[in-house]
């Protein structure tokens, strides 16, 4: 409707962007031509947003509460969504860093990886790993629902679907293979138990039936610490 009260039919114009599709040119955009951010609405709530300082929020409430964080990179439904000042994280699947408001460096992949989390530089790869992680740094976890016991604890790493640690503040552990579990410090588990425990082969491709440790070799042997 223009101002004399006329309609136009927007179709037959030169310009403007057309609901049901565009013929454009490889010079054509769309986007801003200042330095302001690129914004996109669902709801007319944020669903996207795009800036010149290293920030990218694209989903629903993704990175919603952001104030001033750079280096914030947000994919997914409320992924990042408390984010406030954190700087450097990285989220991706669905509420991947859904509370954290100031921690910085952390990188959640998988949907609810990393849910509680408000620490610094931890990584957590897989559905819903470190899910329960609240002020605990400098974890790794990949595979789904790894490390997913942890709380506040630090310093550990946790490969393998539901490795975790029995005791919420566990510190510097590790942890391999499927249904592992710790529950003391400064420790490395391999393997579940029961059914999931393991045997280590060092040397070939499988270990003897009987062995729990097998070491394989004709020039090597097994050197015990001397205690003096």
């Amino acid at each position: 409707l223009l101002s004399n009260g006329l309609f136009v039919d927007v179709s037959s114009l030169s310009s403007g962007w057309l609901l049901t599709g565009n013929s454009i040119l490889s010079t054509d955009f769309l986007g801003s031509t200042n330095n302001q951010p690129l914004n996109f609405k669902v709801n007319n709530t944020q669903a996207g947003k795009i800036d010149s300082i290293s920030k990218t929020l694209l989903g629903y409430q993704a990175g919603l509460n952001d104030l001033s964080s750079v280096g914030t990179t947000a994919m997914g439904y409320q992924a990042l969504k408390s984010n406030s000042t954190g700087t450097e994280n990285s989220a991706f699947g669905h509420s991947a860093l859904f509370t954290n408001i100031i921690g910085v460096d952390n990188a959640a992949f998988g949907g609810f990886s990393m849910y509680f989390a408000t620490g610094d530089k931890n990584s957590a790869f897989g559905h819903r790993s470190l899910n329960a992680l609240t002020t605990g740094t400098l974890n790794t976890a990949v595979g789904a629902q790894s490390g997913a016991g942890l709380t506040t604890g630090s310093y550990n790493t946790f490969l393998g679907v539901n490795t975790t640690a029995s005791l919420v503040s566990v510190n510097k552990s590790v942890v391999i293979g499927y249904n592992a579990i710790v529950s003391a410090n400064n420790n490395v588990v391999i393997g579940g138990t029961g059914a999931d425990a393991v045997s280590v082969v060092v040397g070939d491709t499988e270990a003897d039936a009987s062995a729990l440790v097998d070491l394989i070799s004709s020039e090597k042997g097994l050197l015990i610490p001397r205690v003096t």
